[in-house]
């Protein structure tokens, strides 16, 4: 299904392009091939589900907005590698559409399928809040991750030194992975077809699972925040388990939605 093919690989993209973007002290032709290699992953994904474009945007953006920090240290062949990768991309794609939907901006879903609507945004932050909490519910570490990245940079913005530059560099990650995040979100509240009643947590949310790798990758940073190696074992098995427990429960949920009956 789309919904796991492109959230998986809009999580190896992403992770990927932190790393390119982060590991200063790795060879540039090293990055260069890792970077590109997370821009196809991103590319792949949107071709999969065309409005995975915002985080393909996103992570563009990322791109060229680190490329002006002097702790990233990017080379211009490589940004103007991992940019053309976007371009070709882009290219394709309208090609693509074209010689099969007959049309550059075509995604060959008829116009009445799938509808975007400004006036959806209010019933869908009704009804959306609830059914990410039990289908992604840990999104609660994600955003507990982005307030204390934010926090920690307000605390230590004037700080000169290691503990300065590494909060300027976790408030560009938060700033990065927050803006993949609410983006698919910002765009799918306008989705009108989550409005309609009938539909369970899992079926609704699953329109959201493309922003689960950042979701993750904020959670994970959270997670190596705590000092005790033995502590952030305990931890991490008890989120685990946690979260599995809630993800059965939704699981249950969804088929007794759908009125299906488990067997014992």
């Amino acid at each position: 299904m789309p919904t796991f093919t492109d959230a998986s690989l809009i999580a190896a993209g992403s992770g990927a392009l932190l790393w390119a973007l982060l590991a200063a002290e790795a060879s540039s032709r090293r990055r260069r091939w890792v970077g590109l290699a997370a821009f196809l992953a991103l590319e792949s994904a949107t071709f999969v589900r065309y409005t995975d474009i915002v985080i393909l945007g996103c992570a563009t953006v990322t791109v060229i907005t680190a490329s002006r920090l002097r702790a990233v240290r990017l080379q211009l062949r490589t940004i103007c590698a991992w940019l053309g990768s976007v371009a070709a991309f882009g290219i394709g794609l309208a090609l693509f559409d074209d010689l099969v939907y007959g049309g550059p901006l075509k995604s060959g879903y008829p116009p009445y399928a799938v509808t975007f609507d400004l006036g959806a945004i209010g019933p869908n932050l009704r009804i959306m809040p609830a059914d990410l909490m039990q289908a992604m519910p840990t999104l609660v570490l994600g955003l507990i991750a982005l307030m204390w990245m934010v926090a920690r940079w307000v605390r230590l913005r004037q700080v000169d030194g290691e503990r300065g530059a590494v909060a300027r560099r976790d408030l560009w990650v938060a700033a990065s992975l927050g803006g993949s995040w609410f983006a698919i979100w910002a765009l799918y509240s306008a989705y009108a077809a989550t409005t309609e009643g009938g539909n369970v947590a899992v079926q609704n949310a699953r329109l959201y699972v493309p922003a689960i790798g950042a979701i993750s990758l904020l959670a994970a940073w959270l997670l190596t925040r705590i000092p005790s190696r033995a502590w952030r074992a305990t931890v991490t098995s008890a989120v685990v388990v946690g979260l599995f427990a809630v993800g059965v429960s939704g699981f249950h949920a969804m088929y007794s939605g759908l009125g299906i009956q488990l067997g014992g």
